[in-house]
């Protein structure tokens, strides 16, 4: 794109959900919208453990790993592309577009699982792990469950 190698990493929520399968149509996935390289999710969310990721258009299995994390694996995918666009043609510019989803998300951070009323710690939305006054340690309780209407 104007002569610049360009690569998109993460999320990628500009193509429909309607043709945000491995059937296409492809002309509006990062790869048919000017990216040279795509490696991540078509979506504004995922599961950061055990995405649904692309490389391209292409859906790829992610490692069997407990340590596995998206946001992970997706820089150290980002910093190889860029490694290997340089080391090929260092003097053509790069653009990388480096989306995470993981630090805007409320979903998928570890929460407390008491209320704020009943913790008395008030640390903002969401209340988190990063509660240190609670007794109960339990972090599994997702957002959808810690709202009250």
């Amino acid at each position: 794109m104007n002569g610049y190698s360009t690569a998109a990493f993460g999320k990628y929520h500009e193509t429909p959900p309607w043709e945000a399968s491995v059937s296409g149509p492809y002309d509006r996935w990062p790869t048919g919208s000017g990216f040279d390289k795509f490696y991540g999710f078509i979506g504004g969310e995922t599961n950061q453990w055990a995405p649904a990721v692309y490389d391209g258009v292409t859906r790829v299995e992610t490692p069997d790993d407990p340590n596995y994390h998206f946001t992970t694996d997706m820089t150290d995918r980002a910093i190889a592309w860029t490694r290997f666009q340089q080391a090929l043609t260092p003097e053509k510019p790069f653009y990388t577009c480096d989306a995470t989803c993981f630090v805007h998300w409320n979903g998928v951070l570890p929460a407390c699982a008491q209320p704020m009323e009943k913790c008395g710690n008030v640390i903002g939305p969401p209340h988190s792990s990063m509660c240190d006054s609670c007794e109960d340690t339990s972090l599994t309780m997702p957002l959808s469950a810690r709202i009250s209407l």
